[in-house]
């Protein structure tokens, strides 16, 4: 709680200790001492010896995928990370769980610095995905129906080849594994449709709830797939083309999730 002592406020906060254990103390808070995070990093910014930091907020829905006006201004953020204009960069991500958000931001961030670096897929990734009437596909890899129609949509368009659609998987598949120490973007799809064929139906999370969550995890998944088809072919041009007016350009690609299911 916080308890008021004339224009001090005092609260409890926990501080780590050594050993890696939490201790609770009390901290006052004055007005003097009391900034927003905003006003934190910029206080931060002027300390002497202090690196430059800088502060920016993407407001995205949990669980969902990010809209195409956010990737827009994340990919005007990173962009001079990624061309290699600001070298030796640390990218911070974080969101109130420390989860979705964040490992969303931290996947887009990885899709963008491989594609600058000019990423090729590794000697062993595959050569081909299965058909769309393949009769078996690897779903935790992320080989759902949607994503296959998504993939041969990437190939048809102007300019590219049928290699299209499995670099973008590839590229989108690399970079969730990287960033997989809290969730996997591509297992997360599965683990809510398993959860769901468990739930108990009179449960405050039945089937219906993890079903929804998977299909906002999957078309999340299948917007890091578009993602990364457009920072490999902008890359080369620094990204010059925003994503949201590069997504208008190619239309057809969200209309491949139109009706998107779990199959």
């Amino acid at each position: 709680g916080v308890r008021e002592a004339g224009s001090v406020r005092v609260t409890q906060a926990y501080f780590q200790i050594a050993g890696g254990g939490n201790e609770e103390r009390p901290i006052e808070l004055t007005p003097e001492t009391t900034l927003s995070l905003k006003e934190a990093y910029e206080y931060l910014s002027k300390q002497k010896g202090m690196p430059q930091v800088s502060y920016h907020r993407l407001p995205i829905a949990d669980e969902s995928a990010p809209p195409p006006q956010i990737l827009t201004q994340l990919v005007e953020i990173l962009r001079p990370v990624a061309v290699g204009e600001e070298k030796d960069t640390a990218l911070v991500f974080n969101c109130q769980m420390g989860r979705g958000r964040t490992t969303t931001g931290m996947v887009c961030a990885s899709i963008m610095l491989k594609a600058g670096r000019g990423w090729q897929p590794a000697a062993s990734a595959p050569t081909s995905l299965p058909s769309i009437d393949a009769a078996s596909r690897e779903l935790p890899k992320g080989e759902f129906l949607a994503v296959l129609h998504l993939c041969a949509a990437l190939g048809e368009m102007a300019g590219h080849t049928s290699q299209t659609g499995l670099h973008a998987k590839l590229l989108a598949d690399e970079c969730i594994d990287d960033c997989a120490e809290v969730q996997n973007l591509a297992a997360a799809i599965i683990e809510c449709k398993l959860s769901a064929a468990k739930a108990d139906p009179n449960s405050s999370r039945p089937p219906e709830f993890w079903l929804a969550r998977s299909i906002k995890y999957l078309e999340r998944y299948a917007f890091l797939v578009i993602f990364a088809a457009y920072a490999l072919e902008q890359a080369s041009s620094g990204f010059g083309t925003p994503f949201d007016a590069w997504l208008r350009r190619h239309w057809q690609l969200r209309r491949t999730l139109t009706g998107i299911s779990l199959d």
